[in-house]
């Protein structure tokens, strides 16, 4: 998952796993997912980089400064689970990742491509999926010309996003990267109040998916609670 410092326990609990939590009367629940990843394939959940999620470092100087340091550190991690289960070295390994994930993947394909040339331990990487991954905000950040072809902001709202769009980009060139985040944020995230120009112009809540105006935001609340949950 993305963040960065995001748990892929979201993409367990809340996108692609086996379970999926559901409410009821305020009681979280742990139900079966009719259609997930794991229904046909092996899957490897990494919160990471480490700090993330239930991931921890016995030193503040251990966690991860730079991508680079995250592909060693997720290198470490696999070359230890062949170790552990030597029996799943036959099978083709893909990495996935979404949003700020897809430079994790990036970096760790890399890492386990320099690596396998004279590593003890090889490991079968046959390629990488990225969704909706931040490769290169730049141009990634130009919601504009898309948002009025599809019909859902008009000459005016493009122009209003165009404008935001050049002042991120402007800042990115500066190396202003916080102030950069706060205006894309102010686009299409949510920025103060949660409230964004894409929320103001459009109607709808979020960027993801049209199909859904209002975003579920308790179901992030429902895999906090779960995970707080001493019994569990």
């Amino acid at each position: 998952n993305g963040g960065p410092g995001a748990p892929s326990m979201e993409g367990l609990f809340l996108e692609h796993g086996p379970i999926v939590l559901s409410e009821t009367n305020g009681f979280v629940q742990i139900q079966k997912r009719t259609t997930h990843w794991t229904f046909n394939h092996n899957v490897i959940y990494i919160d990471n980089p480490v700090g993330a999620g239930f991931s921890y470092a016995q030193h503040p100087d251990l966690y991860a400064r730079n991508e680079v340091q995250v592909g060693e550190n997720l290198y470490i991690a696999l070359t230890q689970f062949y170790k552990v289960f030597p029996e799943f070295a036959k099978n083709d390994f893909y990495l996935a990742g979404e949003s700020y994930g897809g430079k994790y993947v990036a970096d760790f394909a890399l890492t386990i491509h320099v690596n396998n040339v004279d590593a003890k331990i090889e490991i079968p990487l046959k390629g990488i999926t990225i969704g909706n991954g931040l490769c290169d905000p730049v141009n990634m950040l130009v919601y504009s010309n898309y948002l009025n072809q599809v019909g859902l902001i008009d000459d005016y709202g493009k122009t209003l996003f165009e404008q935001k769009e050049n002042e991120a980009a402007k800042l990115v060139e500066e190396n202003k990267w916080s102030e950069a985040v706060d205006v894309v944020y102010s686009i299409v995230h949510g920025g103060l109040n949660d409230i964004d120009s894409f929320k103001n112009v459009t109607g709808f809540s979020k960027l993801f998916n049209y199909l859904v105006p209002e975003l579920d935001a308790s179901r992030y609340f429902r895999m906090y609670e779960l995970f707080r949950n001493d019994s569990l």
